[in-house]
């Protein structure tokens, strides 16, 4: 299993999770210390997928560089 695809499947069981507890975004849910975890494993997930998709993309220029080089 890929990095990627670790990282979805995570990212759609960290959502569940977050929908199934079943509250929003109103200022008393803020203060909730569930949700806040709940909502902060799906933020800290979801920058670890941008920071994949980041190094992909420098790995796809840096590859396609070397092509050109040659």
């Amino acid at each position: 299993m890929s990095n990627r695809t670790s990282l979805e499947r995570q990212l759609g069981e960290a959502k569940t999770r977050l929908d199934a507890y079943g509250k929003g975004v109103a200022d008393s849910e803020r203060k909730d210390p569930i949700w806040r975890n709940l909502r902060a494993k799906v933020r800290s997930i979801t920058n670890r997928l941008n920071a994949l998709s980041a190094v992909e993309q420098r790995d796809a220029d840096l590859a396609a560089a070397k092509a050109a080089a040659e």
